[in-house]
């Protein structure tokens, strides 16, 4: 969480790209010593130092992950939020701020919203104490997480980014499940989770960990650190950070803050009733500081017949201007199938001052969809048509630091000898500046005026408290969001990305608490965990409600607290 001093705005910048031989590289992985703390369990019903956040595939559950980052207790929590009740209230709150029935936490702080509201201009605390309000906290003031926990499960400290399985798993009752994901750097280990698949299913707040009564999942839950797990007696390197799932979510890597390593999981998603996820290879001469991965979207469309595109990803470094490319063999057809990785490319980010920083990084397919969407099914050059639209480049985008600005680029493109393809060619145009501290990247709908989705990025910036809005297409900055200090993590209300890149109309929902049913758009809010003051804001992303709310903070669930000794 370290901070960046005074940058430089930068347009334009140079790449260059290195290949060689693209060979799997077997390494025998570190044990990691980090300290776990020895103190007491860490509280059930706190929010604390947030550094991930999910939706269940149906909407019925927010999962917060909370690091434990000061180590003022021995371990880390994974919360089970009741979704339909926040949001209930949460447009509650929009029609009535400060409306009675809503669980605030401070004495005066419902007066304090109908007095000064729908203005959201920061008033003082009603504590008398003069000092002002955080961002979103004088018309949503902070409500007691307890009326909404239902579930709540101990890993180890330090877990990084919370990620919900690609694919489901039945299992031998014929129920879907998914699975959560959690880097673990307190015990470097891949956390991991049976959550229910709520899609189609009423809410279940369930979280299976192996834990017994005291709530502390067992080790079997921690992937990676057990050399007899595994064909090669691989252990997890130390300091586990970023992940990224192959698009049928069979397989995962996750990179490696300071080690030259990355490493490959097989989820066990894909096998009869789900298996245990298994650490399958660890792949050497990494850039050192691995921060972030994401998947390259290969379409099969845009190849040929008899080729299949094995899945790929890129990662991130924040010591290294390079952008890594690995390719997923699965090895299926080995009479012993040893999945592994090959290290294929690097692509250098030069020109960008140094370039040594890159973090976030997200995949934009939406231009291939919507080309898709409009060709005819009846249409007899139709398999040509969709081989076009699949070739469309993607675009790409990455949160730089050196200096803070978003790398806007693409992925993917004809090479112009003998019909061929390259699908995972990065090449970037230019980059956006930003203010200090660029994290992650999101791509995500809003809902629009005429009530049509419209895909955005939002990109946190951690250092100044702020969440850019950005048109993808146009790389237009469109707003600026102020937010409480140390945003790090965003999530979503589910939404289907392919109806989101058509801009289809945002379908309609209802939401139920205590017998009254309120009407709402089934995608709406999007919720926000401030590391530095542990608390989850929410923000409205609905431009056809009423009274000025659009992507603004209109709920906040927990205590704003600052870090001890701050």
């Amino acid at each position: 969480m370290r901070g960046f001093g005074p940058f430089d705005a930068l347009r334009h910048f140079g790449i260059r790209r290195l290949t060689g031989a693209a060979r799997p590289i077997l390494a025998v992985a570190l044990v990691a010593c980090s300290n776990t703390g020895g103190g007491s369990p860490p509280p059930r019903d706190r929010i604390y130092f947030p550094t991930g956040l999910a939706t269940s595939p149906g909407g019925h559950v927010l999962y917060t992950l909370n690091s434990d980052y000061d180590l003022g207790y021995n371990g880390g929590t994974l919360q089970a939020f009741d979704l339909d009740a926040l949001r209930f209230d949460t447009l509650t709150n929009l029609a009535t701020p400060g409306a009675d029935g809503i669980p605030f936490l401070r004495s005066g702080d419902a007066a304090l919203a109908k007095t000064n509201c729908p203005s959201v201009a920061p008033g003082d605390k009603p504590d008398g104490s003069g000092v002002r309000q955080g961002f979103g906290e004088t018309c949503a003031p902070p409500v007691d997480p307890n009326a909404y926990l239902k579930n709540a499960v101990i890993l180890g400290a330090f877990g990084t980014e919370l990620q919900l399985s690609n694919a489901s798993y039945t299992d031998s009752t014929g129920s879907p499940f998914r699975r959560l994901y959690v880097p673990t750097r307190g015990d470097a280990s891949l956390s991991w989770f049976d959550v229910r698949d709520d899609g189609n299913a009423a809410p279940d707040f369930g979280i299976a960990c192996g834990q017994g009564s005291s709530d502390r999942c067992d080790d079997a839950h921690h992937a990676g650190t057990n050399a007899d797990d595994n064909s090669r007696r691989l252990i997890l390197p130390a300091e586990p950070y970023g992940l990224a799932q192959s698009a049928a979510g069979d397989a995962l890597i996750v990179t490696h803050q300071n080690e030259n390593k990355a490493s490959l999981f097989s989820t066990g998603v894909a096998a009869s009733g789900g298996k245990s996820p298994t650490l399958e290879f660890v792949v050497e001469e990494m850039p050192n500081g691995g921060i972030s991965a994401a998947a390259v979207p290969l379409d099969a469309d845009a190849f040929l017949s008899n080729e299949v595109p094995r899945p790929a990803f890129y990662t991130t470094s924040r010591s290294s201007g390079r952008l890594t490319l690995l390719r997923y063999v699965a090895d299926t057809g080995s009479s012993t199938v040893r999945p592994f990785l090959t290290k294929e490319t690097e692509v250098l980010v030069s020109g960008n001052a140094s370039g040594v920083d890159t973090r976030g990084i997200v995949f934009d397919p939406s231009p291939r969809v919507r080309c898709k969407a409009k060709v005819a099914a009846n249409d007899p050059d139709r398999a040509n048509k969709l081989q076009a639209c699949a070739r469309k480049p993607a675009r790409a985008f990455v949160a730089s630091r050196s200096p803070a600005s978003l790398l806007v680029g693409t992925v993917g493109e004809n090479t112009g000898t003998g019909g061929g393809y390259d699908g995972t060619r990065l090449d970037f145009q230019g980059s956006i500046p930003l203010s200090g501290g660029p994290s992650r990247v999101y791509l995500a709908p809003v809902v629009e005026r005429d009530g049509a989705y419209a895909l955005k990025l939002f990109v946190l910036c951690y250092d100044a408290g702020i969440l850019y809005v950005i048109d993808p297409e146009t790389t237009a900055v469109e707003n600026i969001i102020r937010t409480a200090p140390g945003p790090f993590a965003l999530a979503f209300d589910p939404f289907d990305f392919d109806a989101a890149a058509r801009n289809d109309q945002a379908p309609l929902g209802t939401v139920t608490k205590g017998g009254t049913t309120l009407p709402v758009h089934r995608f709406r809010f999007a919720y926000l965990a401030s590391f530095l003051r542990s608390y989850v804001q929410v923000l409205d992303l609905d431009a056809t409600a009423a009274g000025g709310s659009f992507e603004t903070v209109v709920f906040s669930l927990g205590e704003p607290t600052a870090p001890k000794g701050s």
